[in-house]
């Protein structure tokens, strides 16, 4: 790859368009496509999807949502304005589910499987009173957990 490829490749990830990094360059815009279509034929390399996942910050997908969840609320409020005046017809009430759906597959969390945070949260629970009764050297309480761990674990993954 020569320089002005990378040079230009850099730029494009950062943000600058391809008029901007042409001028910078002190070349045509033609050029730059030329280098852009280049890379990506011969080596594979799509500036369009590093330029991407160089603003994937945590921050930026942040701000990206919140935009994104302000849009999608006034543009429900504007719906139920409208709504209003249908009385909930089969049309509406199915637009109404869309909105749910949408907003709860966004907020939902992945592979949700309450059974095993139930039990991830009960282990945790123990581990936390097996170690406060250790800071606080309270060898009764030790003792009893450590004797009766399997009986504890059983009970807790069964939900006795």
């Amino acid at each position: 790859m020569n320089n002005i490829t990378a040079l230009a490749k850099e730029l494009f990830i950062e943000g600058k368009n391809i008029l901007q990094i042409a001028e910078i360059l002190g070349v045509s815009r033609v050029t730059i496509y030329n280098h852009k279509e280049k890379d990506e034929a011969q080596a594979g390399i799509s500036w369009e999807e590093l330029r991407l996942n160089a603003q994937r910050t945590p921050q930026n997908l942040n701000q990206k949502e919140a935009i994104f969840l302000n849009s999608l609320f006034r543009s429900f409020d504007k719906f139920l304005q409208k709504a209003q005046s249908d009385e909930l017809s089969d049309e509406t009430l199915e637009k109404l589910h869309i909105y749910a759906k949408t907003y709860y597959n966004l907020k939902a969390p992945k592979n949700l499987n309450e059974k095993e945070i139930e039990l991830k949260t009960k282990i945790l629970t123990i581990e936390k009173i097996t170690n406060l009764a250790i800071s606080k050297k309270n060898e009764a309480v030790v003792n009893f957990l450590a004797e009766f761990a399997d009986e504890i674990t059983k009970a807790v993954s069964n939900g006795n």
